[in-house]
């Protein structure tokens, strides 16, 4: 994590497939007369969403970009690790606010 940077909030979410999707079905659809996937839904998380700030004097242009390519990189999180917001400064702001949505790789979350 950069110097000046901390985490205010981590909540854990189970993000849903998008409507229609169906697991291991291309394009998201299920066959007409299919029988739905034998695998059981999984009850926890998957993603990990934290909110955030970082000291402005400490902050780049490039700070959470790279916290969140680190994430990335991280073998317990996956590459659809996401920044949610990050708004401008204001003039007088003493620390820049972000909000990043972290993928929890399947295999850790089995664990």
């Amino acid at each position: 994590m950069p110097d000046g940077m901390w985490l205010v909030s981590l909540a854990p979410v189970k993000k849903t497939p998008p409507a229609g999707a169906a697991a291991g079905q291309p394009g998201g659809r299920q066959r007409r007369g299919a029988q739905p996937s034998a695998t059981a839904p999984d009850a926890g998380f998957n993603t990990i969403v934290i909110k955030g700030l970082i000291f402005a004097d400490k902050a780049t242009d490039k700070s959470i970009p790279q916290f969140r390519d680190r994430l990335r990189e991280s073998p317990l999180f996956g590459p659809n690790t996401e920044i949610l917001l990050w708004p401008q400064p204001v003039q007088n702001d003493f620390a820049r606010s972000f909000t990043l949505e972290i993928e929890v790789k399947e295999e850790e979350r089995s664990q």
